[in-house]
């Protein structure tokens, strides 16, 4: 065989070598990259999951918490035999909160905080007693952080006719913002409301 016949001979094959390879690096880098997409598909799936499962959860706590406060708020208008606006210092206490963008981690100086905070405590001893032990960090924020709103409605029981709504306390949601849709709210048992209807023309006793 000739040099140069054998120089092109070895040449087509260090070609050939380098063919192959290029085209297994290639398959591999597709692979890798098919196999990465997925894993990351599969990652923001799995987080995507986990963040609704927290959402949910947090939801139910709130409830939960909610529905305790509503318990204790009635238990206090029963042993003061009152309606609620008249044990807290102000009707519209949640005033404060309800033109604010976000009440999540606000300092304990806010407003917002200070009507929730303050009120909460003449509920809770209303309800325990005065010497009653102060209130858990639970019923203070909600799970996002931000203070309950109260809304005292019952006040407004017969002074429409049969209108007589009821007294609810409620959480912003996640957004933290109150009046909008991920607000959550729980109906406090009436006490005094009803027997503050006109009914047939006969005046209400109180």
């Amino acid at each position: 065989m000739e040099l140069s016949a054998w120089v092109a001979s070895r040449e087509r094959g260090a070609l050939k070598r380098v063919r192959t390879v290029g085209l297994g690096l290639a398959g591999i880098l597709f692979i890798l990259t098919v196999w990465l997409g997925w894993r990351e598909a599969r990652l923001t799936s799995l987080s995507q999951h986990v963040e609704g499962a927290l959402q949910a959860e947090n939801r139910h706590t709130t409830r939960l918490r909610l529905k305790a406060l509503s318990q204790v708020i009635y238990l206090a208008k029963v042993r003061a035999n009152s309606l609620l606006a008249d044990m807290t210092d102000k009707s519209d206490l949640s005033a404060p909160c309800l033109q604010l963008n976000c009440m999540r981690s606000l300092d304990a100086s806010s407003a917002c905080v200070v009507a929730w905070e303050t009120n909460l405590t003449r509920i809770w001893k209303a309800a325990f007693s005065l010497d009653a032990p102060p209130t858990g960090a639970e019923m203070q924020r909600d799970v996002w952080g931000a203070p309950y709103l109260l809304d005292q409605s019952e006040a407004s029981c017969g002074n429409y006719g049969a209108w007589c709504p009821h007294d609810v306390v409620s959480s912003a949601g996640p957004d933290s913002k109150p009046n909008t849709d991920d607000d959550i709210h729980e109906t406090i048992p009436q006490h005094l409301g009803p027997s503050r209807v006109k009914l047939n023309g006969s005046s209400p006793s109180q």
